[in-house]
């Protein structure tokens, strides 16, 4: 089950959070829903995670679902740098609502608009090379923030980049529910028998095989970060395509070039193209293996 089978009313969340008020639903997916609300009379984006019900003999899945909003939770806490998104005041609170059990948290309200709103505006204009150096450069701090912990998004996409007003905090990336720990016990159950998780357009090459937890690193963020910042450059995604189904999805990921970036944005430096070029190589000893020198690099582009 998911959410879009399940109608959450505000004023059924508010009964069942009586500290959060002015609850106004912004966005949903998979199993999480993510509202505009009042807490402590601090706007803050609540977030309401969907705990599946499962079958007697499979609670093991319910312990997964929720071991991984521990671990975005922990994440979000342990991390300090202002690239990732930062919690906020309501601590994680199991509630139920309709018959449904949900965990509910708050992070920082963001101003600004995902970079994949942007990227879909046909009025917005393409990005300059200064804010794309910068846009390249924080989210290099945010892997490397998350790396330190031995953590991987998992997820980087222009739909988790959100780009701010804040000249002093441009970009922040957003939503860890799936990170991969290399340093605690694995989280999915069975996972022989389950699909990869992530978003499919997005997924480096190596989180294909099912021994990816045996070699996973920093590396396969740098890949979706790569694809994050070519697509923003470019408004167009350096392999999927829109009428693509999944087997198509996948096949262009396993075999075909992405396009090169200097083709479609001759204005941008070479060097900062081949770079983003050289992320989204599809064997991962060839992206860079450095991200205190790919860093430096790109500052000094």
């Amino acid at each position: 089950m998911n959410l879009n089978s399940i109608v959450i009313k505000s004023d059924e969340v508010s009964l069942a959070l009586p500290m959060v008020s002015d609850i106004v639903e912004i966005n949903r997916g998979g199993f999480k829903i993510v509202y505009s609300a009042k807490i402590k009379n601090k706007k803050e984006a609540l977030k309401l995670v969907l705990i599946p019900a499962v079958p007697q003999g499979q609670e093991q899945l319910r312990y997964e679902c929720l071991g991984r909003v521990k671990r975005e939770i922990n994440v979000l806490a342990n991390c300090k740098r202002p690239e990732i998104v930062k919690l906020g005041t309501l601590a994680p609170t199991e509630i139920t609502i309709n018959g449904h059990t949900f965990i509910a948290y708050s992070e920082e309200f963001l101003e600004g608009k995902t970079l994949l709103e942007i990227v879909n505006d046909q009025n917005a204009q393409n990005p300059n090379w200064p804010e794309l150096k910068t846009l390249t450069i924080l989210l290099l701090k945010a892997i490397q923030e998350l790396w330190a912990h031995k953590i991987i998004h998992r997820d980087i996409k222009p739909g988790n980049v959100m780009r701010l007003a804040d000249s002093r905090r441009l970009y922040v990336l957003l939503d860890l529910g799936i990170a991969f720990s290399i340093a605690e016990t694995h989280l999915t159950v069975l996972p022989e028998q389950r699909q990869p998780i992530g978003t499919w357009r997005y997924m480096a090459p190596e989180m294909l095989r099912q021994n990816f937890r045996d070699t996973v690193s920093f590396r396969s963020d740098l890949y979706t970060m790569g694809q994050t910042v070519f697509e923003y450059a470019a408004k167009i995604h350096p392999l999927a395509r829109n009428s693509d189904d999944l087997f198509q999805t996948v096949t262009r990921i396993v075999s075909q070039e992405p396009k090169q970036l200097i083709d479609l944005r001759p204005d941008l430096p070479k060097a900062f193209c081949s770079l983003i070029d050289q992320t989204m190589k599809k064997i991962p000893a060839l992206r860079p293996g450095n991200i205190e020198n790919l860093i430096q690099t790109v500052e000094d582009l």
